[in-house]
């Protein structure tokens, strides 16, 4: 890959990462907002039954566009030892199998994401067809105080699966071009 594909990549990258921080930030000040209002209402003896569901909800919804901003950042948790005792080519290459090892993982459950929501299907439900096997109920399971459906909620694992892959890419993308202009 050329200097400047890579480039680009990376400021795409970049600029899934801040959009990946700013949802996140939205989600874990609505977070604070929902524990806060929850908290003086708790307090003041006339509880909101739905605060505790919608945090649990809303952290878990935050967790991972925030993991995968983490990723991009290379802020994860990592074992260096190995790459930081031997030589820098050696090194590149222990960081490009980690960083496929990650894209292996990813993929894999990216695979069990797409088979959980089974998209195809739904639509194809959604315009008359006849599909094979049980509906799935997971697009119209509501949450038990809020009444909306968990499937908004549960968006948050696609969408991350298609971040972290893009972020993992990217980095092996780099890597291989810092190896090739050495």
């Amino acid at each position: 890959m050329t200097l400047r594909k890579t480039e680009i990549l990376q400021r795409w990258d970049d600029r899934l990462r801040r959009a990946e921080l700013a949802v996140a930030a939205v989600l874990f000040t609505a977070l604070a907002c929902v524990v806060t209002w929850g908290t003086c209402a708790r307090a003041l003896g006339s509880p909101l039954i739905w605060s505790d569901e919608t945090a649990v909800l809303l952290m878990a919804s935050a967790a991972f566009p925030a993991a995968s901003a983490l990723l991009a950042e290379d802020g994860h948790v990592a074992i260096t030892l190995l790459e930081r005792r031997v030589p820098p080519g050696m090194a590149r290459a222990i960081g490009i199998a980690r960083d496929v090892s990650l894209l292996l993982i990813f993929l894999a459950l990216a695979v069990l994401v797409w088979r959980w929501f089974a998209p195809v299907a739904e639509i194809a439900r959604l315009v008359g067809q006849k599909t094979d096997g049980f509906p799935n109920f997971m697009y119209s399971e509501p949450t038990a105080t809020l009444g909306l459906n968990k499937v908004w909620f549960w968006l948050s694992l696609p969408i991350f699966c298609i971040g972290v892959c893009f972020h993992t890419v990217v980095r092996i993308a780099a890597r291989r071009g810092k190896s090739a202009s050495c």
